[in-house]
């Protein structure tokens, strides 16, 4: 039986596309895109989509993978499609959740000093916000090899930066967390894309692109997470 997952890595294969598949249990954004570009080894360039579905909408099976697949790819009303299908999915019952406190101080990184470098030279006219590490210490992801984490976010309703704990180890250096808290800090500032009806949104608008690129570390972060990162989430944590 083809899965949600296959039939979606497959199309967007076929298509020439090479994409990260997240399922999450985001109970507002079902599908979210995201484009960016990631250094080769022979030095060129190449597009790597990052691809988020709720795995609510998950469930509808390989009809909704196709129309992820062509919204993904841009065509013409793949958009509409996959708005149809998520009004079409039944109410969910309100889940009481234990407020999650953030905590800033890691065992290698503290990111409040590093959030506060940051901002003082590209934001230091915008408030600081709240800062810690995700969810993750002591939760089912530890002992476990991952291919890939989300290495931040940002709420904007808490209005509040959460980093992957993966990131609190001596071999990610200072530099790269910093340039990811300044990624989650541009979010604060320009918002976190454009929203449709349907809970579509495209995370990255070009103006964002144009201002995480003016970073000094920029090209150095995307080859160190291209080139170095994979060693560390293969290892046990």
């Amino acid at each position: 039986m083809t899965t949600f997952r296959d039939a979606l890595v497959r199309a967007l294969a076929d298509a020439g596309i090479q994409a990260e598949i997240v399922m999450t249990d985001n109970r507002t954004t079902m599908v979210s895109i995201a484009k960016k570009k990631i250094p080769t080894a022979r030095g060129g360039r190449v597009v790597d989509m990052d691809v988020r579905v709720a795995r609510r909408f998950a469930e509808l099976g390989v009809e909704a993978a196709d129309a992820v697949a062509k919204f993904a790819l841009g065509k013409s009303g793949a958009k509409l499609r996959v708005q149809e299908l998520i009004r079409g999915l039944p109410s969910e019952a309100p889940r009481r959740t234990r407020p999650h406190v953030l905590d800033p101080r890691g065992q290698v990184h503290d990111l409040v000093t590093l959030a506060e470098a940051e901002r003082a030279l590209w934001f230091a006219d915008v408030p600081a916000i709240a800062i810690g590490w995700g969810r993750g210490r002591g939760s089912a992801d530890r002992g476990k090899r991952l291919r890939s984490i989300r290495l931040g976010s940002y709420e904007p309703t808490s209005q509040a930066i959460r980093i992957h704990p993966r990131l609190d180890d001596a071999r990610v250096p200072q530099w790269f967390v910093g340039f990811i808290i300044y990624h989650e800090y541009l979010h604060h500032v320009l918002g976190v894309g454009p929203e449709v009806p349907g809970g579509v949104r495209r995370m990255h608008t070009p103006e964002f692109r144009r201002r995480e690129a003016l970073h000094p570390r920029f090209h150095h972060a995307l080859e160190w997470e291209t080139s170095q990162l994979p060693s560390i989430l293969s290892s046990r944590w």
